[in-house]
C-alpha cells in the first residue's frame, strides 16, 4: 500500500510520548528501515498547534525551571508539552466563569451554571492568548499537519489548521511530498475500486474474488492476532512486575542488609589454581532474604549507575517465561541504589561443586546419573528456549536444592552483564569452563553460544566423574598442572595445539562410553561437538549399560512431583490467609484510628492522651422519635444506613475521625488522635456546611415527601482520648468538651450549626466563615453562655486566599 495509491493519517495527542504512539521509522537493529521509511512517506500526521510566541517560551521555560526546583526533573524547553500550557489557560478560564458566577449571584457550587459561562465566548490573556469554545461547548482548537521530509528523514510540519477562522494556512518553503512520484494527492478512490470490483478490473476466474477476500481475511486476523500480541508484550514490558524493592526483603541476619561490600562471585578460599578452581561458593556470593514469606537468593550486583533499557526489560520477561524444574527460578530485581541486586529462587544445598568437594557425601554411579541427567534436562529447555544458549555454565552455576536437584542458574540478563562487567574484577580461575574458541575474542566473559555450552558441559561432566577441579591434579609432558597459574591454563587452552590442552581422565575413573562423549563434548572444532539431545540420547544408553535401574529417577521425580504440589498448596493457603488478612485490618482501620490499631497490632499498650484542643461535632435529626414511631423497623435501619454511608463518604473530605452514631447521633472529632493545629475547627466547620447541605437533598425513601432536618453543635476544648477495653476495643473522648459539645446539639435549632464562643474564637483566625450572633442563653450545666450560628464561608476570602 506504499505506491502512492494510499495515504495514512494518523493523530498525535501527547508529544515526547512513546506510550502513546511512536511515529518514528527507524529502529535500532532492525534491517527493514528503509522499508518502513518509504511507507512512511505516504504518512501524514494531525498534531496539536504548539504556540511560537515569546509568552509561550517564556512559559515552558518556566515550567521547566519549576518541574527542576519542586520535583529535581531533568526536563528540557522541548519536552514541555503544549497540553501544559492548555491546562495552565482552562483553569484562568474556569476562574474567569467562577468570577461571572458569583458576579450574577448565581450559586458557584452549580457546576452546570458554572459551565455553561464558559459555552459561546472567546477568552483572552492565556498562553494560547485566544481561547473559543463553541455553542456546543467545544473548544476551537489549532492543529499543525505532520509529513515526512525524505532528505532528513524527520516529520516536518507543512500546513497549519487555525479552528476559529477554520482556515488551513500552508507553510512557506515546504508542501506535502506525495509518495507516487507525481506529487498530486492519490484519487479518492483507487481504479479498481477498494475491493477491486469495478467491471474492467473483473478477473476472468470467477472464484478468485472469493480466494482473495479469503487471503486478506486471513491477513487481517493474523495482524489482529500480532497487534494483540505486540499490544500484550508493551503491556508486560511496562508493568513494572520485576521490580522488588529493598525493604520488602527480611534478611536472616542484619549484617547481610547492606551490599556495598559484597562482590558478585566473591571467592574467599586460597590461590592455589588446584584449590581455587573448586571454590567460586555458592552461599558466599549471595545472602539469603525472605520475600513475600518465600525464601530466596539476593545476589547484590557491582553496578553503578543501573540503565533500565527495553532490551533488558525484554530479557526479564523471558526469565520470567523460562520455567522448568531445573532451571533456578527468576523473582524479581532490586534496583533500589546502592543496593541493586537480582533475587532468585534459593537451593539450600548449595552449588555442584560444593558437594562433589564434600567427602564425608557418597556419591555412588547412579546419583552421578542423575546429576548429569538434571544438568542435560535444563540444557535441552534453556537451548530451546528465547535465551537460546547459557554462556556461563560451571560446576558453580548448578545449583542443589532441597530434593537433591539440580537447576542451573546465572544464565540470560546479557544486557545486565554488560553494566557490571566494566565495574567488576574477573578472575580468571571463573573462566576455565569456557570454550576455547571464546577465550580468544575480545571480552570472553560476555561470549556464548551452543556448542560453547556443549565443551563447558564438558568440563563439568569431567569434575562428576573424578570429583576434582576443572583442572585439578593434571599432568603434562613438561611439568604439573598444579604448579600452573590460572591465566597460564586460559593461556594453553587458547592456544592452537595438538592434541589440544585438556585435563585427562583416567580410563579406570570411567565407562568408555563415557569417556569418549566427554572428549567428544570439548573438541576443539565447535561443529564436531553434539548437541545436548545426542548428548542424552547416549547417557541414556549408558545408565543402561551401568545397570542403574529408575529406582532413583522414580523416587526424585515423587518426591519432587509431592514437594511441588506441597510448595503450591502452601503457596495457595498462604495467598488466602494474606487476603484475609488484609481484610481483618482493613476493618480495623474503620473501627479504630490507624495508628492506634497499628500499636494494638505489635501488642504494645495504646496510652491514654490529653490535647490541649480540639473541636467535636454532635448532630441528630430533629422529629427522629415521631419517624420512628411511624415507621416499620427496617424502614428505620435502611433510612439511617443510606444517611450515615451518605455522611461517612463527606467526611472523607476532610482530616477527621467518626467517633461513633448511636441512633440518630453523630459524632466527629477533629484535632486527634493526630494534632493539627488550629486547623480541626476549619475542618469541622466545613465538614458541618456540607453535612448540612447533603441533608436538604437527602430523599426518605419510605416517606419521599417528608424532609429530614440535622440539628447540629460544635464546641472547642481540651480532650482526653484513649483505648477502652480488650474485647471490641473502642476509642472514647472523655472530658467537659465532649459534654459540651453535645449540650450546643441539645440546645440548638433545625437546619443550623450552633457553636460556642471557643469555636468563634478560632474560626476568626479564618477571616472567611460568615457568623451571626445568637447571645447569651442558659445552658445545662453551664449556666449563661454566648453562643454563635455557623452560616456558611464566604467565597471571597476563600479566592483571595488560594488567589484565583
Amino acid at each position: 500500500m506504499g505506491n502512492g495509491d494510499y495515504v495514512f493519517i494518523s493523530v498525535e495527542f501527547f508529544k515526547n510520548k512513546p506510550s502513546f504512539g511512536d511515529f518514528s521509522w527507524y529502529r535500532e537493529d532492525d534491517t527493514r528501515n528503509e522499508d518502513a521509511k518509504k511507507i512512511y512517506e505516504a504518512f501524514l500526521l494531525v498534531s496539536a498547534k504548539v504556540p511560537t510566541t515569546e509568552k509561550y517560551k517564556k512559559f515552558a521555560e518556566e515550567v521547566v525551571l519549576r518541574s527542576r526546583i519542586e520535583f529535581n526533573t531533568s526536563f528540557q524547553t522541548e519536552d514541555v508539552n503544549v497540553i501544559v500550557a492548555d491546562f495552565h489557560d482552562c483553569v484562568l478560564l474556569f476562574a474567569s466563569a467562577l468570577n461571572q458566577t458569583l458576579g450574577d449571584s448565581d450559586d458557584p457550587f452549580d457546576g452546570r451554571t458554572v459551565i455553561r459561562k464558559m459555552w459561546n465566548r472567546t477568552f483572552y490573556g492565556g498562553i494560547a492568548e485566544e481561547i473559543h469554545i463553541n455553542r456546543n461547548g467545544d473548544r476551537e482548537a489549532d492543529y499543525t499537519l505532520y509529513d515526512l521530509d525524505v532528505k532528513s528523514g524527520k516529520m516536518k510540519a507543512v500546513i497549519h489548521y487555525y479552528g476559529v477562522q477554520q482556515i488551513l494556512i500552508p507553510i512557506q518553503s515546504r508542501s506535502i511530498s506525495w509518495p507516487n512520484g507525481q506529487n498530486t494527492p492519490p484519487l479518492d478512490v483507487p481504479i479498481c475500486g477498494f475491493i477491486g470490483n469495478d467491471p474492467e478490473c473483473q478477473l476472468n476466474e470467477p472464484f478468485s474474488i472469493l480466494g482473495i477476500l479469503g487471503v486478506v481475511a486471513i491477513a487481517i486476523v493474523v495482524i489482529g492476532l500480532l497487534l494483540y500480541r505486540r499490544m500484550k508484550l508493551e503491556s508486560e514490558l511496562t508493568s513494572m512486575w520485576w521490580k522488588v524493592k529493598w525493604n520488602e526483603i527480611v534478611f536472616s541476619h542484619p549484617s547481610t542488609k547492606s551490599s556495598t561490600s559484597i562482590n558478585v562471585e566473591e571467592i574467599t578460599q586460597k590461590d592455589d589454581v588446584s584449590g581455587s578452581v573448586e571454590i567460586p561458593n555458592y552461599k558466599k556470593t549471595m545472602s539469603v532474604g525472605y520475600f513475600k514469606g518465600m525464601k530466596v537468593a539476593v545476589k547484590p550486583l557491582n553496578i553503578r549507575k543501573l540503565h533500565i533499557t527495553r532490551k533488558l526489560l525484554l530479557e526479564f520477561k523471558q526469565l520470567r517465561d523460562v520455567t522448568h524444574e531445573n532451571l533456578i527460578r527468576f523473582i524479581g530485581f532490586c534496583s533500589d541504589e546502592p543496593n541493586i541486586a537480582l533475587i532468585t529462587e534459593f537451593s539450600p544445598r548449595g552449588s555442584l561443586r560444593e558437594l562433589l568437594s564434600n567427602e564425608g557425601i557418597k556419591i555412588d554411579w547412579p546419583f552421578r546419573f542423575s546429576l548429569i541427567s538434571d544438568i542435560i534436562e535444563g540444557m535441552i529447555y534453556l537451548h530451546q528456549s528465547p535465551v537460546t544458549y547459557h554462556g556461563r555454565l560451571k560446576s558453580t552455576n548448578c545449583v542443589i536444592d532441597g530434593r537433591f536437584v539440580v537447576k542451573l542458574t546465572d544464565f540470560g540478563l546479557r544486557t545486565l552483564l554488560d553494566q557490571l562487567l566494566p565495574n567488576t574484577y574477573i578472575d580468571p580461575r571463573l573462566l576455565l569452563w569456557t570454550a576455547p574458541e571464546h577465550l580468544r575474542e575480545q571480552r570472553s566473559e560476555m561470549k556464548g553460544s551452543q556448542k560453547g555450552d556443549v565443551y563447558s558441559f564438558g568440563i563439568v561432566l569431567r569434575e562428576i566423574i573424578t570429583r576434582l577441579g576443572p583442572f585439578q591434579k593434571i599432568a603434562t609432558s613438561k611439568k604439573r598442572y598444579s604448579t600452573l597459574q590460572p591465566q597460564e591454563v586460559l593461556e594453553c587452552i587458547k592456544s592452537v595445539s595438538d592434541p589440544p590442552f585438556r585435563p585427562n581422565v583416567s580410563p579406570d575413573e570411567c565407562p568408555s562410553e563415557l569417556l569418549e562423549l566427554l572428549h567428544q563434548c570439548w573438541e576443539e572444532d565447535p561443529t564436531d561437538r553434539p548437541t545436548f539431545s545426542v548428548i542424552k540420547q547416549q547417557t541414556k544408553k549408558l545408565t543402561k549399560l551401568m545397570g542403574s535401574s529408575n529406582f532413583l529417577d522414580n523416587l526424585l521425580s515423587r518426591m519432587e512431583q509431592y514437594a511441588n504440589n506441597l510448595e503450591q498448596l502452601v503457596e495457595e493457603k498462604t495467598e488466602a490467609f494474606l487476603e484475609e488478612k488484609k481484610k481483618s485490618e482493613e476493618l480495623l482501620y474503620e473501627v479504630l484510628p490507624r495508628y492506634v490499631a497499628e500499636q494494638l497490632k505489635a501488642g504494645h499498650h495504646v496510652r491514654p492522651e490529653n490535647f490541649a484542643c480540639v473541636t467535636i461535632f454532635f448532630s441528630d435529626i430533629v422529629g427522629f422519635t415521631n419517624l420512628s414511631a411511624e415507621s416499620a423497623p427496617m424502614d428505620i435501619v435502611d433510612l439511617l444506613n443510606e444517611l450515615y454511608t451518605c455522611f461517612d463518604a463527606i467526611i472523607g473530605n476532610y482530616d477527621v475521625y467518626k467517633v461513633e452514631t448511636i441512633g440518630d447521633a453523630y459524632m466527629v472529632v477533629s484535632g486527634l488522635p493526630e494534632r493539627n493545629g488550629n486547623e480541626h475547627a476549619r475542618q469541622i466547620a466545613r465538614m458541618s456546611l456540607s453535612l448540612r447541605s447533603a441533608i436538604k437533598q437527602f430523599k426518605i425513601r419510605h416517606k419521599p415527601e417528608r424532609k429530614l432536618q440535622l440539628r447540629i453543635g460544635i464546641h472547642s476544648g481540651p480532650c482526653a482520648a484513649g483505648v477502652v477495653g480488650k474485647k471490641m476495643p473502642r476509642y472514647c473522648l472523655f472530658g467537659d468538651t465532649v459534654n459540651t459539645a453535645s449540650r450546643m446539639e441539645t440546645s440548638g435549632e433545625a437546619m443550623k450549626i450552633h457553636i460556642s464562643y471557643q469555636t468563634k474564637n478560632i474560626l476568626d483566625h479564618f477571616h472567611s466563615f460568615n457568623i451571626i450572633l445568637r447571645g447569651d442563653i442558659e445552658v445545662k450545666g453551664k449556666g449563661l453562655m454566648r453562643t454563635y450560628w455557623l452560616d456558611g464561608e464566604n467565597m471571597e476570602q476563600i479566592q483571595k486566599q488560594y488567589s484565583i
